[in-house]
């Protein structure tokens, strides 16, 4: 799943009451912008971020991959050529829409160097929609869910489990959100029901760990057995929380936020690894690494 933010201002209204994205193909000189061609690449269950004067008003889940589209009628003149890109949402509109002005220190640093939706003084770049990195999508996700006065991210969240195809599969969505159901299962014959790290073996009380967050993955993702361990509960928290992450040989990777006084509280060894990874396993673990531990200088690489 990936994050999206869309700059709509005078056309959020049209697109919203159509529950739709859409950009043209090219532009008058036959050329197509960078923030166009980013809505080829709308996956289903991506998030959508929809900035109108300076806020964060609505977020949207795609109900269906991208495909061409002629210009919607409700755009009334053409303004640009009549073929395009279009993406299938579905809003929730923001009881309390997010000024983004006043989360800027926050989200700037986690905001792309090239193709940003906003300038570095916050106001928003020209252009349509932009790519935006998990960790700038899951702030927004948790700002947004602070200011409403209803469970905002759970709503959202099963907004994106209906986007599978079957109710089997949605059950198992939702299951898999909470360590539960085939997902634990699955990962409970994967590890043979002792913890990756420590070998643990009382299964009632590990948890089924997603390595790429949930938030971050699509449908597939979620229920995939090697985007998942099977860990004791300070080693699941720490690991949530990227306090900790595992290098491609298994080696325990600590940040520099948790000091070994507290991984000593919290019973983390720094000799701790994973045996038997496989590379599937190795492909999540990049994505932790890069978007979910906490980076500055490591206090301890081990185990490879």
């Amino acid at each position: 799943m990936a994050y999206w933010w869309v700059s709509q201002n005078r056309w959020f209204r049209r697109e919203r009451a159509g529950q739709y994205l859409w950009a043209p193909d090219s532009d008058s000189a036959g050329k197509t912008p960078h923030h166009w061609a980013t809505v080829g690449d709308v996956e289903q269950g991506d998030i959508v971020f929809s900035f109108v004067g300076q806020r964060i008003v609505s977020v949207a889940v795609a109900t269906t991959a991208s495909r061409s589209s002629r210009r919607p009628r409700e755009f009334g003149d053409p303004l640009w050529e009549d073929e395009g890109k279009l993406v299938e949402v579905r809003y929730r509109d923001l009881e309390a829409p997010l000024v983004v002005r006043s989360i800027l220190p926050e989200l700037s640093p986690l905001l792309p160097e090239k193709y940003s939706p906003l300038t570095r003084t916050g106001t928003g770049n020209q252009g349509y929609l932009f790519g935006l990195p998990p960790r700038a999508g899951r702030l927004l996700l948790d700002k947004i869910n602070a200011a409403q006065s209803e469970a905002f991210l759970d709503d959202l969240e099963e907004r994106a489990t209906l986007t599978a195809p079957k109710t089997t599969e949605r059950r198992a969505l939702v299951q898999s959100r909470i360590g539960q159901g085939l997902f634990r299962e699955n990962l409970i014959r994967r590890w043979n029901g002792r913890c990756a790290v420590t070998g643990l073996d009382l299964v009632a009380v590990l948890r089924a760990s997603h390595i790429k967050p949930w938030r971050d993955c699509n449908n597939a993702e979620r229920l995939d057995t090697y985007n998942g361990l099977l860990l004791s509960p300070s080693y699941d928290a720490a690991f949530d929380a990227g306090l900790i992450t595992f290098d491609d040989a298994g080696g325990l990777i600590v940040s520099a936020q948790l000091t070994p006084e507290r991984s000593a509280r919290l019973g983390l060894s720094t000799s701790a690894r994973i045996p038997g990874l496989a590379d599937q396993n190795r492909r999540y673990l990049a994505h932790h690494r890069a978007n979910v531990f906490m980076t500055g200088p490591l206090t301890a690489v081990s185990g490879s």
